[in-house]
Order: structure tokens, then C-alpha cells, then sequence
């Protein structure tokens, strides 16, 4: 049964209504309307019968300002009080006994959460949520911020504890903490560097989503996976090294870090997941471990920088729009052991020129190839494939495809097209590698004469020395002082040099003790400049 529960009943300022349902004579409150504003104070019964649960998701949304839970409740559901982004305070009573995950997350006004003195199941210190023995930590209220340093009793970290909270700028986790829920942090946008301590094993599932702000982590070697999307849209992280016991890497872990330039997977990674890297706009090159089988859908698609990758041997199957939208990427070798190019998996590589497709291969799916504008040059090592029509749609229009000569009678005759590619004499290849090599030859030396070109000219250096002539001689000089050191020209071919002696007792303060040093020195016809050096 249903029923909708009108303001007036429920003692509530600002309120319209409120839903709930009762079953077995207990009533749970399910929705609150969203026109609802101000206090709301939840009755202990309504008609005659105890309110003891609040539905999961029941006030998400809200923009009530403040919530009082009566003590006859004793369950709070998963996202009850989710984004109730208006609400600064609330306190749990004593008669709860279970919180659901998320219960709290994402209240950006919230700054403090109480918990009844006598609750036998939760408690509260400075306004955070912990269960009776503190060594749990359920939430941080997201309007709180500022920096916190984690009490050294807490061994884990519950899903979405630090969610939104936008303005905490740095957090201390105690070596005691093994386990850090999924959603942990997502959202802390104000937070720039975290150290994840030695006993934690793994790092769950949107742990960092979106901390925008987070230049630099630190993941223990303890580590052995990385859920999904663990630090999708931390743009501002530069670079990160994944421990050598991490076996997966999961879907959208990495993706949107903008600001990667450097990554190293380690040998232990067997699988890249979904789109894990894609739109690392600012990485450059990344090298796959020998020991990755898979590549998934979208990993490194968006890729714009990144000019070389390296795909080990082992790989079987790359997903696809795998390498979508790289941009810079000029070559790339598929190894001999994947069977199947998927759809789209290198459209819009823009500046890829050519590829060469190993005899392993046996199909090419739709757009795998797709706007390659500057592709000319496919190598196939086997037999053909079966590939889609649109594989290689609107490659260069000169593309030409070079085949191994003991299949070339299965493509047809040089000359004729294979998908839009024309057959080239497997001879001419020879040649065109050749040109290759000469072209990147004049490239290096044209590098080198740049080089050259750089020094200065005659003219350049005829004016240094003309402005050296022009400097002033030890005869133009009546009288220069450097330290305790004095110069005098005699006028008469000579100048004297007279070093006043001085003392010290901390090499800070010194003092003329009346002593000196002189001699005169010839000045040799022609020479402007001495120098002297104490020995």
C-alpha cells in the first residue's frame, strides 16, 4: 500500500508532502517531492503506526535545509540523503541501527553529521560519521573541506566516504587503513597530491574520479588491481607508475587524464581495458608489455599527441576504435598473432602513412581504416582477409597495397584495385622503401645544416670584436676599486697595483688592519686589459 502523506501531517515547515508505504504496521518513508524546502521534522508514527526506515534514494535531490530523524527509525537505505545539496546539518539517533552506502554522499552544504550518544552501532568525532569502534569510516560531510589527517584507528575507508567534497585540499591516510571503497574520493576536486598507504591491496572502482585537481600519486607495491574508471578525469595528473603485482587495468581507469605524459605498465598487466587511456591527450608514446594478450574497445582512442606505440606479440585481439582519433601516430606494426582488426579501431589516424598487417590477420572490420588521409602504403603478408567495404573508405587516393608475391595472384593483377587500394609490383616496394630511407637521410641532414646555419656569420663576430675595441683601456681608467684591490695609472707606461690587507673573524665582518701590498707593473705597447690570480 502507498499513500501520500500531506505536510501538514507530518509537522513539517515548507513542505508540501512526503511519500511512504507501510508494511507489516511499519512505515517507510519512500520519496520526498523536490518542491520541498526548509526543516523537515519526520514523525515517529503516522496514523498510529511506527516510522522506522527511510527508503534508499528517498530524499536524493532535496533541497530541504535540515532533517530530523525520529528514534523510532532504525534503518537509513543506500542514497538516502544523496546530493541534498541545500542540507548543512543532520544527527542520527540512537535507534539506528544500519546506514546504507551512500547514504550521505555528495551534500555539498553539509558540515557536520551527530550521532546519538547512546547509538550502539555509529558514532561521530568532529562531525565525521565512524561506526562505535572508529575503525570504520563512513563520511566525510562534503561542505566540511579544508585538510583532515584520518584518526590512526581506522583500517578502511568505506565507498563514497570523501565524495564531493570539493574544498578538502589534502588528506592523511594512517598506515593502518587496507581497504579504500570504490567511489572513495571521487569528486575531490580540490585535491592536488595523496599517498595510498603500504597494506592496501586495491584500488576500487571511480576511487579518484574526477579529482581534477590531483597532480601526483602514490600506489604501494601491494597493489594488485585498478578498478574501473579509478582515475577517469584527473586531469592534472602528470604522470603515474603502476606496481609491478597489478594484473589488469580496467575500464576508463586513465581515461581523461590530459595531463599524462608518462605511464609504465608493468610486465605483470595482461589486459587493457575499455577506453583505460583514451583522450590522454598530452601522451606521447607508451610501451605495451610483452605480456598484455588484449587491448580493449577504445583504450588509447583520442590519443592526440601520441606519435608511436609499440603492440607486443602476444596480443590476439585489439578491440574496437582501439586507436581511434590518434592523430599523431605516423606508423604502427600489428604483430603476427592477432587474428581480427575490429570496427573503426585506427579511424581518424590522420597522420598514419603506413601499416602492415601480418598474415595472422584473417578480417578487417567496418571503418577500421576510415579518413587515414595520408595512408599509402599497406603491406599485406598473407592471404586476403575478409574485409568490409568501408575498411579503408577515404584513405589517400594514391594508396597503394603491396603484397607478399606468393599471394599476389589472390589479390589480383598490379594494377587493379583490392578495396580500394591499388596492387603495386612487389619490386616497386623494394625501391619505395629505399626512397624512405633516403627521404629520412635528407631530413637528418637538413637538421644538421639548420644547425650550422645557427652559428654566427663573419659579420656577426666583426661586430663583437669591433665592440670589445671599443672598450675603455687601463689609460682611461684613473682609478677602479673591486673589493680591497685599487689600480692606478701612472701615465707613464705603467700602472700600479696596491691590495689592501684585511681581517676577519667570521668571514662576514672585515676590517683594514693598515698593511698593503703594491707593485708596478709595465703596461706592454698595444695591451689594454690585465688580469692577475692569487696563488
Amino acid at each position: 500500500m502507498t499513500l501520500l502523506l500531506l505536510a501538514v501531517g507530518v509537522n513539517a515547515a515548507s513542505l508540501d508532502d512526503l511519500a511512504y508505504t507501510t508494511t507489516n504496521g511499519e512505515v517507510t518513508i519512500t520519496d520526498c517531492y523536490v518542491s520541498a524546502r526548509g526543516e523537515l521534522v519526520i514523525p515517529a508514527t503516522i496514523d498510529g503506526k511506527p516510522v522506522t526506515s527511510i527508503g534508499g534514494d528517498a530524499f536524493v535531490d532535496s533541497r530541504l535545509t535540515s532533517i530530523t530523524i525520529p528514534n523510532s527509525v532504525t534503518s537509513i537505505g543506500d542514497f538516502a540523503f544523496y546530493d541534498c545539496a541545500s542540507l548543512t546539518s543532520i544527527t542520527i539517533p540512537n535507534s539506528v541501527t544500519s546506514i546504507g552506502v551512500g547514504a550521505l554522499e555528495s551534500c555539498t552544504s553539509l558540515t557536520t553529521i551527530e550521532v546519538g550518544a547512546e547509538n550502539v552501532n555509529y558514532t561521530d568525532v568532529n562531525g565525521v560519521l565512524f561506526n562505535k569502534e572508529k575503525t570504520d569510516l563512513l563520511n566525510y560531510p562534503a561542505g566540511k573541506g579544508g585538510n583532515y589527517a584520518i584518526p590512526d584507528s581506522v583500517t578502511s575507508i568505506e565507498e563514497g566516504a570523501f565524495g564531493g567534497c570539493t574544498s578538502m585540499t589534502s588528506i592523511t591516510i594512517p598506515d593502518g587503513v587496507t581497504s579504500i571503497g570504490g567511489a572513495a574520493f571521487y569528486e575531490c576536486t580540490s585535491l592536488t597530491s595523496i599517498t595510498i598507504p603500504d597494506g592496501v591491496t586495491s584500488i576500487g572502482n571511480d576511487t579518484f574520479w574526477s579529482c581534477t585537481s590531483l597532480t601526483s600519486i602514490t600506489i604501494p607495491d601491494g597493489v594488485t588491481s585498478i578498478g574501473n574508471g579509478a582515475f577517469d578525469g584527473c586531469r592534472s595528473l602528470t604522470s603515474i607508475t603502476i606496481p609491478d603485482n597489478v594484473t589488469s587495468i580496467g575500464l576508463f581507469s586513465f581515461h581523461d587524464c590530459t595531463s599524462l605524459t608518462n605511464i609504465t605498465i608493468p610486465e605483470s598487466v595482461t589486459s587493457i581495458g575499455e577506453r583505460a587511456f583514451a583522450n590522454c591527450t598530452s601522451l606521447t608514446s607508451i610501451a605495451i608489455p610483452d605480456s598484455v594478450t588484449s587491448i580493449g574497445e577504445r583504450a588509447f582512442g583520442g590519443c592526440t599527441s601520441m606519435t608511436s606505440i609499440t603492440i607486443p606479440d602476444g596480443v590476439t585481439s585489439i578491440a574496437e576504435y582501439a586507436f581511434s582519433g590518434c592523430i599523431s601516430l605516423t606508423s604502427l606494426t600489428i604483430p603476427n598473432g592477432v587474428t581480427s582488426i575490429g570496427y573503426g579501431t585506427f579511424q581518424f589516424c590522420t597522420s598514419l602513412t603506413s601499416i602492415t598487417i601480418p598474415n595472422s590477420v584473417t578480417s578487417i572490420g567496418e571503418l577500421a581504416f576510415r579518413e587515414c588521409r595520408f595512408l599509402k602504403t599497406v603491406v599485406m603478408e598473407g592471404l586476403p582477409p575478409t574485409v568490409d567495404r568501408t575498411a579503408f573508405e577515404t584513405v589517400n587516393e594514391n594508396a597503394k597495397v603491396f603484397v607478399n608475391p606468393g599471394y599476389l595472384f589472390r589479390y589480383g593483377n598490379v594494377g587493379e584495385t583490392w578495396n580500394g587500394l591499388v596492387i603495386s609490383d612487389p619490386d616497386e616496394k623494394s625501391l619505395y622503401d629505399r626512397i624512405e630511407e633516403l627521404t629520412e637521410l635528407i631530413i637528418q641532414k637538413d637538421a644538421q645544416i639548420a644547425g650550422l646555419e645557427q652559428r654566427p656569420t663573419q659579420s656577426e663576430y666583426d661586430a663583437v670584436v669591433t665592440e670589445l675595441d671599443a672598450c675603455p683601456s687601463l689609460e682611461d681608467i684613473q682609478e677602479a676599486r673591486v673589493g680591497s684591490v685599487v689600480l692606478t695609472p701612472t701615465g707613464n707606461g705603467t700602472v700600479i697595483l696596491r691590495m689592501m690587507i684585511e681581517e676577519s673573524s667570521d668571514l662576514s665582518v672585515w676590517e683594514n688592519n693598515g698593511e698593503s701590498v703594491e707593485v708596478e707593473l709595465p703596461l706592454t705597447e698595444g695591451k689594454k686589459f690585465l688580469r692577475f690570480a692569487l696563488k
